[in-house]
């Protein structure tokens, strides 16, 4: 099935609200001293206040969502597929028509709100398993996110931009 991009755009503001709603229950559950602001393979390995902790969150949040709108709304579709900043499989293949281009241009832009959508949703579990879960928890998810970014990687490099998968 095919995401359109309205619906993939839907997706990445709904994992947005999501972080914003984890956020402010954390700043309701949290204690005002001594949240953990880093945790290691060891365990929590610097502390710091609720306020400090929900302020970083937000900025991150804000940055990544910030990025991810500008890069979708305002730079894929300015760059030409030709151009060197655009790294694509079957590069020559995608630009040689408009219409293959304006295709590619699409599924870069659902691409890069899909991505956005899960990183937000990553954080926002990050956020909770670092706060309430033993460390090895937290850590393991982190690696199952960092191996979700891989295979999704593979899986654009080798099937969704393929040529006899396009049209």
């Amino acid at each position: 099935m095919a995401w359109t991009i309205g619906a993939v755009r839907g997706v990445f503001w709904s994992s947005v609200l999501l972080y914003a709603v984890v956020l402010v229950v954390l700043w309701f559950v949290l204690p005002a001293d001594g949240v953990v602001l880093h945790a290691g393979p060891g365990g929590p390995d610097r502390w710091g206040s609720r306020a400090e902790f929900v302020t970083v969150m937000a900025a991150v949040g804000a940055g990544l969502t910030v990025l991810v709108d500008v890069i979708a709304t305002r730079v894929i579709d300015r760059v030409e597929l030709s151009s060197p900043l655009v790294n694509l499989p079957h590069k020559a293949w995608w630009s040689a028509t408009p219409a293959r281009s304006a295709r590619a241009q699409r599924m870069m832009v659902a691409d890069c709100y899909g991505l956005g959508a899960g990183t937000m949703a990553f954080i926002s579990l990050m956020a909770i398993l670092t706060q309430f879960a033993a460390p090895w928890l937290a850590l393991t998810t982190a690696g199952a996110g960092i191996l979700a970014v891989l295979g999704w990687s593979i899986h654009l490099m080798t099937r969704r931009y393929r040529p006899d998968n396009a049209e």
